[in-house]
């Protein structure tokens, strides 16, 4: 809705929230390393284990998102500057942080919640929670941003404050059916909160690597936007409305990787390294599949897709025609690379390999290809987009190699001090 209120808004909001996406990936790795413990406790039946992991999620979650927000709320110019040397547009990302910070928060709650009720087997309550606020958030989005309704119009503010709502509002949801259903993570303060020193060194151990890995690959995903920044307004504006769109197909994807922590985990869980080995297999072949399927259908429906920014100018509905059909073509090879990386290497733990690949894949390979691409090539952002898109061959390559090693295939559970207390 807010390619409504034009280019520099939707370029705006994008490059704000690719500035929230550093805290909120980074805690995901948080979150999924306590949902990968959390699943294979679930299937040794140690709910204490089950209680822990949820807890530590959301203590770790709200200092790290806080200590990011603090940062940005002192250097709130510098920030804000990198991603367009436009006043305007700097304006406009600023009036978003200024309750997007707020929500980046609340999200770490949600996440928690959902990772941890999908690690215990109830992956629908989340799912149907999610699309309460989904409708909640379109709901407010066209009151709070053009006045409808009977709200006052804040524009790009309006839609920050929908968010923040709207995610607030599906804490609530989850956390009354987590009580409701007695879900496993639902205990006393004490067994909650006061965790002890082995469960602390155990988690850190895992969850580090992820968070610091997930940190540093999604800070090199918002110096690539800063670059896109630079090439002016249409190239920010398209590749904005470009990242809601493919992001909103990614989803589907995400929603495969945290079941996979789920199967997979819950067989490592269990010793099955076989089953589990097979579970994964089965589940890469169907991403694959639904990837190359739903890519195909994009590339012949982008100009229908690029269409529903229509409030846009022409050279910038042009772009995001372009890119979506680069997104299709490559969406398959995005699957597998993404259910491999929040699916089936973080169900067995596989820190190392994943705090080695994350900077490499921002910083090594994606990072360099949109700076020469730009500052040495020239390109626009459609070529730089085509370019990026290749560097997922490389991981694709990678990945394949790690899975096909089962080094990754790991029972966190074992002889683990924490349990015999």
């Amino acid at each position: 809705m807010v390619s409504g209120l034009g280019d520099a808004a939707i370029g705006a909001v994008g490059a704000a929230n690719r500035f929230l996406s550093i805290p909120k990936i980074g805690f995901i790795g948080i979150a999924v390393a306590n949902g990968v413990l959390s699943s294979q406790y679930f299937a040794k039946g140690n709910k204490k284990g089950v209680v822990r992991a949820f807890g530590s999620s959301l203590i770790m979650g709200l200092i790290f998102s806080s200590i990011i927000g603090l940062l940005y709320l002192m250097n709130s110019d510098t920030v804000v500057s990198k991603f367009s040397s436009d006043l305007a547009i700097q304006g406009l990302i600023k009036d978003y942080l200024s309750f997007g910070i707020l929500e980046s928060v609340v999200v770490t709650v949600v996440a928690t919640l959902s990772i941890m009720m999908s690690s215990t087997g109830y992956a629908k309550f989340p799912f149907y929670g999610s699309l309460i606020s989904l409708f909640i958030n379109a709901f407010l989005n066209y009151g709070l941003i053009f006045g409808n309704l009977g709200f006052p119009a804040l524009g790009v503010k309006g839609a920050a404050i929908a968010t923040l709502i709207s995610e607030t509002i599906s804490v609530t949801i989850l956390l009354a059916g987590a009580i409701i259903l007695k879900q496993p993570i639902i205990s006393s303060f004490r067994d909650t909160f006061i965790i002890p020193k082995s469960y602390w060194k155990k988690i850190l151990k895992l969850a580090s690597p992820m968070m610091v890995s997930n940190f540093l690959w999604s800070w090199s995903r918002a110096y690539i936007h800063t670059i896109i920044g630079s090439m002016g307004i249409y190239a920010l504006s398209s590749y904005g409305a470009l990242v809601a769109l493919q992001d909103l197909f990614l989803h589907l994807f995400i929603g495969l990787a945290q079941a996979a922590v789920v199967i997979v985990g819950g067989e490592l869980g269990k010793k099955n390294l076989r089953e589990a080995y097979q579970r994964a297999k089965e589940i890469l072949i169907f991403s694959v599949g639904i990837g190359i399927v739903l890519g195909g259908l994009i590339f012949l429906f982008s100009p229908i897709l690029s269409s529903l920014y229509y409030k846009l100018d022409l050279k910038s509905i042009d772009k995001i025609d372009i890119m979506l059909k680069i997104f299709g073509v490559f969406l398959g090879i995005r699957a597998f690379n993404l259910v491999s990386w929040d699916g089936i290497f973080s169900s067995g733990g596989d820190t190392k390999f994943m705090l080695i690949l994350g900077p490499v894949d921002g910083w090594l390979i994606s990072a360099p290809i949109a700076y020469i691409s730009f500052h040495y090539f020239k390109l626009n952002i459609e070529g730089l987009y085509w370019w990026l898109s290749w560097g997922e061959i490389i991981s694709l390559v990678i990945f394949i190699w790690r899975f096909r090693s089962k080094k990754w295939l790991r029972n966190l559970t074992e002889e683990d001090e924490y349990e015999k207390r």
